[in-house]
């Protein structure tokens, strides 16, 4: 199917393109970089929203953002989680895990360009009173204002990085 050949392209793109999507996260900003287009404003402002949602619990939220074909891979080394319900179901189950106290995915940078969002952030977790935190890099596709792919990449810490 034609249709399913573009979705593999696109997939592979975006698998991919964690070194670049690296590198335009860490390249400074361009004072004589183009103006985002309202489609592109009111993309990363989803994502935005999407992100916000964590830290206070708002599951309508979450659940409001993701196109019902979603596909979900919280790491490069994770498989696909795919459709609606079983994402869903995934996200919440962080939250009721035992001694969860709070969730959070802070953003650090946000770049939209046409349907891909990217985003530095820092995701959070408090259980038990500990805290423990990752930093990633995501890319979200998204179509018709709801989130249809969502991939993560592990970045590594940058204390632990040598220049």
């Amino acid at each position: 199917m034609k249709v399913r050949s573009m979705d593999r392209t696109r997939r592979t793109l975006l698998q991919t393109g964690a070194i670049g999507a690296y590198a335009a996260l860490a390249w400074p900003s361009r004072a004589d970089a183009a103006a985002a287009t309202p489609e592109e404003t009111a993309n990363a402002q989803l994502v935005k929203d999407f992100c916000a949602a964590w830290a206070r619990k708002d599951l309508a939220k979450i659940e409001s953002a993701l196109a019902d074909n979603v596909s979900i891979r919280w790491s490069e080394k994770s498989p696909w989680i795919n459709g609606k319900a079983t994402g869903f179901e995934r996200i919440k189950a962080i939250f009721e895990r035992p001694g969860v106290e709070k969730v959070e995915l802070e953003l650090v940078e946000t770049y939209p360009k046409g349907p891909l969002v990217l985003n530095d952030r820092w995701d959070r977790t408090v259980r038990n009173g500990k805290m423990t935190q990752h930093r990633l890099a995501s890319i979200f596709f998204v179509k018709d204002g709801k989130i249809v792919e969502w991939i993560d990449y592990d970045l590594p810490d940058p204390k632990t990085i040598r220049s």
